[in-house]
């Protein structure tokens, strides 16, 4: 997967920005360490994933991560250290705190799926640990950012995506938790008939993967293309190819397409 990853960067968004470590690359590092941790215990993998999110902040000011992102992607140069850094702490999605994802989603698919109690049982708890997250993630932002340094000050408070904050962070996480609970106790009810909507969301999930990758050839791909046959850069109609309008509406049309 992580070799995958790796050439789908080449193939989608040349070769230049190989080692951008999109979620993909994640993705692929999660796989590998979820691998070799898949027997231990969920506490453990709790504790790393606070870890990963707690140390994120200083790791990030130490390798100057803010500086990768004077554009809007991650600018690096083609030398081991910068692929290094971009890996584990200033890239689209670095380890630190990216990876602590997975190991939380293990820890509570572990509980939520548990053979003694039901998904819709456990759901409002879930849900309401997605809500204290969200509270957390505001704490974060309004309290802790002022008390500390302006170096640290910069990866706590707001909540930007790239390089992430630690309140985008805790937003993030404490958002699927909630939506995870909440759909556990609504929607994952055992005996449910079939119904539309249980159709287009079961399908969507069984191909989101397909879909990511074919999502971004279809509004990439068109971009480049045009580019190089105007004899100007590949990436010259990057973010600014058409209104917002438009685009929206484009969405739309692939997205009933792919139904």
């Amino acid at each position: 997967m992580l070799f995958r990853s790796l050439l789908f960067n080449v193939l989608v968004w040349l070769p230049e920005d190989v080692f951008n470590w999109d979620v993909l690359t994640l993705i692929g590092s999660g796989l590998v360490v979820l691998t070799l941790a898949r027997h231990a215990p969920s506490a453990l993998l709790l504790g790393a994933a606070a870890i990963l999110i707690a140390f994120a902040p200083a790791l990030q000011v130490t390798v100057g991560a803010v500086e990768y992102w004077v554009n809007p992607w991650f600018d690096y140069d083609w030398t081991l250290s910068d692929v290094l850094i971009g890996y584990v702490a200033a890239g689209f999605f670095p380890l630190f705190p990216w990876l602590a994802l997975p190991l939380i989603g293990v820890a509570v698919g572990r509980w939520l799926y548990a053979d003694e109690e039901s998904p819709r049982a456990r759901g409002p708890r879930l849900a309401a640990t997605g809500l204290g997250l969200l509270v957390l993630s505001q704490v974060v932002v309004v309290v802790l950012s002022g008390l500390a340094g302006p170096a640290l000050h910069v990866q706590l408070g707001g909540r930007r995506m790239f390089p992430p904050t630690t309140g985008y962070v805790l937003t993030s996480i404490g958002t699927v938790l909630l939506l995870l609970g909440l759909l556990a106790h609504f929607v994952d009810r055992e005996g449910a008939g079939p119904s539309l909507w249980r159709t287009l969301t079961t399908r969507f999930s069984r191909a989101s993967f397909t879909l990511y990758l074919l999502h971004h050839v279809v509004h990439v791909w068109p971009l480049w293309v045009v580019g190089v046959w105007q004899g100007q850069e590949t990436t010259v109609y990057w973010m600014n190819a058409m209104d917002q309008t438009t685009a929206l509406l484009l969405a739309a049309l692939f997205t009933a397409g792919c139904i």
